[in-house]
């Protein structure tokens, strides 16, 4: 509506509407309703990725709507009822498919689109239509360059995405590829292997092995999922679920071996899940939540025998008749961030079938970790791995082995990793303007915000030379997507921030690095560090000590009959110093700051979201500011609060000395 409100009207599909006799509402229609609006369909477009976004957190993807309309208000019958005749359809709307939309005209861009549309979510997608304007980001973009590699049978650098944006341009590079104009030898499809012969580890998978065996029984690299699930929940058909699921990914029943001089895992027959039952209801309904939270944080602190497994553990909790707690742990050689939304999803959806007594709607897995541990083992060897890890070197050369953020605690000699997490979130308008500079400057919201991070690791540790990690899902070929297992990758995101730029410098600066990690990301950190060989420190972590990463794994769509499904939190470990989460919502970033218990405190890490919000802010109102204002900007701000603080303190101390002078005049 005009005042920026919506009105929104849901329908089971082949309902009968109510019946109403024809009025003259339906005889006279506005000339809008026929006509081309570019405003509006510009509006639309606008609003529709945000919409999107917003609507991933809140619907299971078959809820998903097809259209978008967009109308100034419902109409209405002369009795004041909705009109559900005069609705205008999708092709009819001032909509994203009129004014702007350019339909593809050849078979490359038809095939495209359909790309576009399937990763986005996008009913049309227009040949001249911005990629990134569409709600795009860098895990979008990998699954783009992978599908495209099936289509046309061509390797395209993730850099040609940033390239050319836009379906037009994206394949007039395609076509530049095949004829051999730009170098890309594609990888070999992923392919089952016997199960026979000695199935390698992958080269993640190798490395936690290995610190598993200097260091058996220690819960790091645990992975524990905990859900509150509210409603009447059927314990047999949960119990038949995970069956399903275990049966369906054979990493779930993974045990590992030696065998010669090298690690093997081997797949476990498939057998019946039976998981421990813990049934607070006897308790005082006040203590409950602490035993139950007791109970998650034991098991979540419970090491995993990679040797005998199992490799997936569960048990359920009951707080009330319908309110449990689900656990799920996973040991990290197993599972990873993406496979949570993959977990989840297939087992509401075994979980459905046993209720409605019915056959799981889940394809066939084509391939399964193993394959996947095979495949690259075969493939990332010889001049595919010299090529990476010739990049990484020259990149990596000289760098500095720590990033010296100052502490609030002395640096333990053996690193510890008890964390805590501090959220946070980025405001509408902040949002706005990040992504209205993200498109001025072809860059991605996560660049922007990236930029902004290194900002204030700069004014934080005085070094020009900043070194972090961030994450990538790693899952660069169409068939891993829907495999629970060990795919995603630690990059090394290195930036010069010498010569006082402005932060539209760093920003350009910022986008190479990034897309330069991206088109490298196959090479496994693991197997960087193992290369480089940098000097080890006990007391910190090889090569990063500071995370930056974006959460844009697709989340997960589990529904479950009857039952309304939750977060039961628990406490954190930190592997790293440091580590923020961004995630984009509709209408803002929503920040999570986990950091080491035995290095900060949280007022520290509170000024330093503070000052990252205010730098960001400084940025995106002056695109040209320099770094150097930029510090000076966050050293003000910090001298300003330190004075507000210390005068509290005095304040403080001289009420406690007040009180104390009239409680020794009282007693005299």
């Amino acid at each position: 509506a005009i005042d920026g409100t919506f009105d929104v009207l849901f329908r089971r599909q082949g309902a009968v509407g109510l019946v109403h006799f024809p009025t003259e509402s339906q005889a006279v229609r506005p000339s809008d309703a026929y006509a081309t609006n570019p405003l509006r369909s510009r509006l639309l477009r606008d609003l529709v990725p945000d919409l999107r976004l917003w609507l991933e957190d809140k619907l299971p993807e078959y809820m998903f709507p097809a259209h978008f309309v967009l109308l100034d208000a419902m109409p209405l019958s002369p009795n004041g009822k909705l009109d559900r005749k005069a609705l205008p359809a999708p092709e009819q709307a001032g909509s994203e498919d009129q004014g702007t939309y350019t339909p593809p005209s050849t078979p490359a861009e038809e095939i495209l689109a359909a790309i576009w549309g399937d990763v986005l979510r996008l009913e049309r997608v227009g040949i001249t239509d911005d990629f990134f304007e569409l709600g795009g980001h860098s895990l979008n973009a990998t699954q783009v360059a992978s599908r495209v590699r099936e289509a046309f049978h061509v390797e395209m650098p993730l850099r040609t995405m940033f390239e050319s944006p836009t379906i037009e341009s994206l394949a007039k590079a395609i076509s530049a590829l095949q004829r051999g104009e730009s170098t890309g030898e594609a990888p070999p499809p992923i392919t089952s292997v016997p199960r026979d012969q000695d199935l390698p580890l992958s080269f993640a998978q190798q490395r936690l092995w290995f610190l598993d065996q200097l260091d058996p029984g220690n819960p790091l690299y645990n992975v524990p999922r905990t859900l509150r699930l509210i409603g009447k929940l059927d314990v047999n058909a949960l119990e038949q679920a995970l069956t399903g699921l275990v049966e369906r990914h054979e990493i779930l029943r993974t045990t590992y071996h030696v065998s010669g001089d090298h690690p093997i895992q081997v797949i476990e027959p498939s057998a019946p899940v039976e998981f421990p039952l813990f049934d607070l209801r006897d308790l005082d309904q006040n203590d409950r939540e602490d035993e139950a939270k007791r109970i998650a944080q034991a098991d979540a602190a419970t090491p995993f025998n990679l040797a005998t497994g199992p490799a997936l553990r569960c048990m359920l909790i009951q707080l009330a008749d319908q309110d449990h707690v689900l656990c799920i742990n996973t040991h990290h050689i197993a599972s990873d961030g993406w496979s949570t939304g993959v977990l989840l999803n297939d087992l509401s959806e075994f979980y459905s079938a046993a209720m409605e007594k019915r056959q799981p709607k889940l394809s066939p897995l084509q391939i399964q970790y193993a394959d996947y541990a095979a495949w690259q083992r075969n493939w990332l060897h010889g001049e595919v791995l010299n090529g990476q890890l010739a990049y990484w070197r020259k990149t990596l050369e000289g760098a500095p082995p720590v990033l010296s953020i100052p502490t609030d605690h002395p640096r333990p000699e053996v690193q510890r990793f008890s964390g805590a997490t501090y959220e946070t979130t980025i405001s509408k308008t902040l949002t706005e303007g990040i992504r209205t500079l993200s498109k001025r400057q072809g860059v991605t919201s996560f660049m922007t915000m990236l930029a902004g991070f290194k900002g204030l690791l700069h004014f934080l540790t005085g070094q020009h030379d900043i070194v972090l990690g961030t994450d990538m899902a790693n899952r660069t070929n169409v068939q891993t997507e829907a495999l629970i297992g060990f795919f995603v990758n630690l990059l090394v995101l290195r930036t010069d921030l010498s010569g006082n730029p402005s932060f539209e410098e760093l920003l350009a600066r910022e986008r190479e690095v990034a897309i330069g990690a991206y088109a490298h990301q196959d090479l496994p950190f693991d197997k960087l560090v193992e290369e480089l060989r940098p000097e080890r420190n006990l007391s910190h972590s090889p090569l990063v000590q500071v995370l930056f990463v974006q959460q844009n794994t697709p989340r997960s769509n589990a529904v479950m009959p009857g039952i309304e499904i939750g977060r039961f939190p628990l406490e954190v470990q930190s592997k790293f110093d440091m580590a923020v989460f961004m995630r984009e919502t509709a209408n803002e970033v929503v920040g999570s700051w986990v950091y080491n218990l035995d290095l900060f405190e949280a007022g520290t890490i509170t000024r330093m979201a503070a000052n990252f919000e205010m730098l960001l802010e400084a940025a995106v109102a002056d695109p040209k500011i320099r770094l150097s204002s930029l510090s000076d900007l966050l050293a003000t701000a910090e001298k300003q609060q330190r004075g507000s603080e210390h005068k509290k303190f005095q304040e403080a101390g001289l009420q406690k000395l007040k009180k104390a002078r009239r409680k020794a005049i009282a007693e005299v």
